[in-house]
């Protein structure tokens, strides 16, 4: 029964998991690495919430940095550091320019 083989499966799989300190185990002559039980496949949250997504609202932290951008090209005619002033509004790293979407 498939049922009966996914559920053995899945209860290997969690029995795999609790050998953190085990790269590996032979089961029938087939070696197994427990760190499959540990990977990674889903990325940590960036705190967007996605509310907005599909919306005019969706749009408007592009409308911002494209916005930070001219003024900066602006500032940029004045002085060095009225343009550094500018870019600084921008997210700084990847997390918290994902975030504002």
């Amino acid at each position: 029964d498939i049922r009966t083989k996914h559920k053995l499966f899945n209860t290997l799989l969690v029995w795999i998991s609790s050998f953190s300190l085990t790269p590996s185990f032979s089961l029938n002559n087939i070696e197994y690495s427990s760190l499959i039980a540990h990977a990674r496949n889903i990325p940590e949250s960036n705190g967007a919430s996605g509310l907005y997504r599909g919306t005019s609202e969706a749009l408007k932290p592009i409308l911002l940095i494209r916005n930070t951008i001219n003024a900066a090209k602006v500032a940029l005619t004045v002085s060095v550091e009225k343009c550094r002033d500018e870019l600084l509004k921008l997210p700084s790293n990847e997390k918290e320019f994902k975030r504002l979407f």
